[in-house]
């Protein structure tokens, strides 16, 4: 596991040297994301991109496809992940909101499949770009917590 955690931290900085994390410039984001999960605490690593749709575009809205994985540490540990699409509404150039589905499944304990959601808001804060997210993984994983992209 400790090796999984560096991995994805290594991951998540080499990403960041040549991810912007705005989605205007069509360029990909990682993120980093610590709260509650499941029924203990934990943290999320994500790895979006995004789906060029002019017409969206024009209309203010993004699409983005977004992989994670999260864990957490409560009465278990448990760890799962998904792969979603989600859809967002810029509400100026530092704030957006967004929402999304996706599949995912539950890798410990045991495993599920099953549908995952998520809402949030990007919001921009001098150079950094933070968020806050709630949403479930497959297993009934709820999270809420806040990141920094990169």
């Amino acid at each position: 596991m400790k090796r999984l955690v560096i991995l994805l931290v290594a991951m998540s900085f080499a990403a960041a040297a040549h991810a912007d994390v705005n989605i205007r410039t069509n360029q990909a984001s990682t993120g980093l994301m610590v709260g509650s999960y499941a029924d203990g605490i934990g943290g999320i690593f994500s790895y979006s991109i995004p789906i060029q749709a002019d017409g969206l575009r024009r209309s203010g809205l993004g699409l983005m496809i977004d992989a994670e994985l999260g864990g957490g540490i409560g009465d278990d540990f448990v760890m799962a992940g998904d792969l979603g699409l989600n859809l967002m509404f810029f509400l100026n150039n530092a704030t957006s909101i967004y929402a999304g589905l996706g599949l995912g499944t539950q890798l410990l304990p045991g495993s599920d499949f099953g549908p995952s959601g998520e809402i949030g808001i990007n919001f921009r804060l001098d150079s950094a770009r933070l968020f806050v997210e709630a949403g479930q993984h497959a297993g009934r994983n709820n999270y809420l917590g806040i990141g920094m992209r990169f």
